[in-house]
């Protein structure tokens, strides 16, 4: 009789205990869901998805200032007389940029070489580099360019770039789409903010109405001695 008494009493205390941690379990399960509900009420919907696309746009920006100091670097290296389509060509395939040259030859303008490629760093494109002379290769620059992308501080963040790379002087042109600097060894810069007339009919560049606004960066021969 006691045993029995005794077995019963164990029994009670038994499912009194899974009753006491079923109950607490419940509890936890709901607190834990109350602090999910708090925590997705704190955090508006699309939050992190701004924060994200706002961390890629600065990213971006970066990169694409970074860009625009190697492309300046490219023309005030090799903008230069001493420097061949060879070498220009030597240190674009060394940047993994797939140079491609093209040649053209006629009796005004005499062999004339092209060098462009097939890709370029974030935010610049169409990069374009002419030179005249005998076709083997040692001919001199007589333009070197390329764009960058549109944007309401392109064009003060291309100039700046520029002033930055080459400590430019006053400029002997200045208007709000166009500024233009003489520099040494016979040649001029120009920067151009294209506007939907400029890129009509381009024989080397394809353009859509998205490219107004887009930056032009070129060195080439002073012809005129301006």
């Amino acid at each position: 009789m006691r045993d029995l008494k005794a077995r019963f009493l164990i029994l009670l205390l038994i499912v009194g205990a899974g009753v006491w941690w079923l109950s607490k379990d419940k509890e936890e399960t709901r607190m834990e869901n109350i602090a999910t509900v708090v925590t997705k009420k704190s955090v508006p919907a699309g939050v992190e998805t701004i924060k994200l696309k706002t961390m890629l746009a600065k990213q971006a920006d970066y990169n694409h200032t970074e860009s625009l100091k190697k492309m300046n670097l490219v023309l005030k290296k090799f903008a230069r007389r001493e420097n061949t389509l060879k070498a220009l060509f030597d240190h674009l395939q060394s940047e993994q940029k797939d140079p491609m040259v093209s040649h053209d030859s006629n009796e005004d303008t005499g062999e004339m070489a092209i060098i462009r490629t097939k890709t370029l760093w974030p935010g610049t494109r169409y990069f374009h580099a002419q030179y005249f002379g005998d076709g083997d290769g040692t001919g001199f620059l007589q333009h070197m360019s390329f764009e960058y992308k549109p944007g309401s501080s392109s064009m003060t963040d291309v100039i700046s770039s520029l002033n930055d790379t080459f400590k430019l002087s006053a400029p002997l042109v200045t208007r709000d789409d166009y500024v233009k600097w003489e520099l040494d060894d016979g040649y001029i810069l120009w920067v151009m903010r294209m506007g939907s007339s400029d890129l009509k009919d381009d024989p080397f560049n394809a353009y859509s109405s998205a490219d107004v606004g887009t930056i032009r960066v070129a060195i080439e021969s002073d012809i005129h001695g301006e």
